[in-house]
């Protein structure tokens, strides 16, 4: 099909004078011509039996009898004979020029036959071509599987252009090399271990330049053979490789992979209509391999989608369900997570003993590593507050225990942890190298800091943390936070700042726990002008209540 016209003009029907006067009229032009100048026409064949003959059955008599023999050829090819007879109506030489144009009619007339009939060949097999083209589309139109994809394509390619070896390579962005999706021919062992880098052998080669290559003798050839198997178990020298190219809206030739073909049943050599063709079937193939690429990346996305969500239910169980009711003690926290799963955390841990315990927590990060890593922070950290220890002791133990997990993942945590006593009003504090809570003094609305020395998380094994204390007069204010908060940014790209929080802070201390998140709240809203957030924010407000005795 993709061959090519046949080139031995010997077995062209269409060149056979035979043929020429059974199915035209050009019988009846001839024999009015011979008629009409008083001669006889004969047209004989290669092998000199007349076909035909017109005009007098005894040509005119006279002193010559005049004969003139002229070959009919077309394009080297004889077709036949055209004899002219005369009595003395016309010497040799008219009878000479009477037979050229005899010929010239005939010659035309096979030469436009034989015009016509490659214009139907070429029309057959672009038909052909056309309606393979279309049955591939159609079987490649509900495959999304890329392999498969591969494999219908390969089988129509192996079909149409009927060879024995055949594969198609597509680019493993992974690895950055290209892999053997489906074969014909090729051992299994071999379809399983090749692995070819751009630029490297025929294919390598086709792949990088992103044009088709038609080798006529794969060991004379100037690019590298590819790895497959020992080249003498082919039967033929030929090869053709053609890029698999994809050219979507905005996307410029996205280089999928490569088509080739080898070892031809005919055992002959690939022709330019055998690379037009597989360009072709490679150009179908390409759209539909994009395709599934896509539906591939776009149900990767849902499953992490899927995924997110979980592990975003699980996180967000993980928080407190409810708030320590302590006499004297109004607590408020929220929780405002950037993407689907985030790195921030804070808890409370309280018993019978009315003591109060809290962290809050920031592992760097907003994503799958970091959640998983907040999770396992949230853990340690509990079981350390569970045992009583102080918030130093607390940092300390988390930080031997969760390290080497940090150091593995590259992450690492800050952290502020207290604890209150109500029976005394005197809070215990210890910082793993987190945001400086605010300290607004109740009556003044004067603003300290909670300052004390102590390292990241996740930095060294052993951190020896400074605990410090402070004693909570009436109607002052706790206020932590996250870095998620204090950087927040407006459209011009304005840092909220830390000042401005404790500010809001104090000037709100009079109102409850939860009013004053709610007014922080809405003044980062309408500072960044979105609720929805770069970064993770959580924060957390501890206030003594007043009129309260301990």
């Amino acid at each position: 099909m993709a061959g090519g016209a046949t080139t031995d003009l010997s077995k062209r029907p269409e060149l056979r004078l035979t043929r020429l006067f059974g199915n035209s009229d050009i019988g009846t032009t001839l024999a009015s011509l011979a008629e009409g100048l008083g001669v006889r026409l004969t047209v004989l064949d290669n092998e000199e039996k007349p076909i035909a003959s017109w005009g007098a059955d005894e040509p005119h008599k006279g002193a010559a009898n005049h004969v003139v023999r002229l070959p009919v050829e077309v394009m080297d090819f004889r077709a036949g004979l055209v004899e002219l007879q005369d009595g003395v109506l016309h010497s040799q030489d008219e009878l000479q020029r009477l037979a050229e144009a005899v010929t010239g009619i005939l010659r035309e007339r096979l030469y436009l036959e034989y015009e016509i009939a490659n214009i139907a060949d070429e029309l057959g097999e672009k038909y052909e071509e056309i309606n393979l083209l279309y049955q591939l589309s159609e079987s490649l139109g509900a495959v999304f599987d890329p392999r498969k994809v591969c494999e219908i394509a390969l089988r129509e390619a192996v079909q149409a252009l009927r060879v024995r070896r055949a594969s198609v390579m597509v680019y493993d962005k992974k690895i950055q090399k290209l892999r053997i999706y489906a074969a014909v021919g090729i051992p299994e062992s071999v379809v399983e271990e090749v692995e070819v880098a751009p630029g490297e052998g025929i294919s390598g080669y086709v792949f990088e330049t992103g044009e088709p290559l038609l080798v006529e003798d794969v060991d004379s050839c100037a690019v590298v053979v590819d790895k497959l198997p020992d080249s003498r178990s082919y039967q033929t020298t030929s090869f053709v490789s053609v890029p698999v190219l994809c050219s979507p809206m905005r996307v410029k030739d996205e280089r999928l992979g490569v088509m080739n073909l080898a070892d031809k049943l005919d055992a002959k050599p690939f022709t330019s209509g055998d690379l037009k063709l597989l360009t072709a079937i490679a150009s179908v193939t390409a759209i539909s391999l994009y395709n599934s690429f896509l539906v591939q990346e776009v149900r990767e996305t849902e499953r992490l989608r899927k995924e997110l969500e979980i592990a975003n239910t699980i996180q967000t169980s993980l928080l407190p369900k409810r708030l320590p009711k302590i006499p004297g003690v109004d607590l408020a926290a929220v929780y405002r997570i950037a993407k689907k799963v985030g790195g921030d955390y804070y808890d409370f841990y309280t018993d019978e003993t009315q003591l109060l315990s809290l962290v809050v927590a920031d592992v760097s990060g907003h994503n799958i590593g970091a959640a998983l890593m907040m999770v396992e922070a949230r853990s340690v950290i509990r079981s350390e507050m569970s045992r009583w220890r102080d918030p130093a002791e607390i940092l300390h133990g988390t930080n031997k225990v969760i390290f080497e997990d940090l150091e593995g993942g590259q992450l690492f945590v800050s952290a502020f942890c207290a604890r209150l006593d109500p029976g005394s009003w005197l809070m215990e504090f210890a910082n793993a190298g987190h945001c400086q809570p605010v300290w607004v003094d109740g009556k003044t609305g004067e603003i300290r800091r909670l300052d004390a020395d102590g390292m990241l998380l996740g930095i060294w094994p052993e951190v020896v943390f400074e605990k410090k204390t402070i004693e909570l007069g009436e109607g002052d204010v706790i206020f932590i936070f996250t870095d998620g908060a204090s950087e927040a940014r407006s459209p011009s790209g304005e840092q909220f700042g830390e000042e401005r929080l404790a500010e809001i802070v104090a000037a709100n201390r009079h109102l409850s726990a939860k009013e004053i998140l709610d007014v922080v709240q809405d003044h980062l809203t309408a500072f960044t002008q979105t609720d929805k957030f770069s970064d993770d924010v959580t924060m957390m407000v501890l206030r003594r209540e007043s009129g309260k005795k301990g």
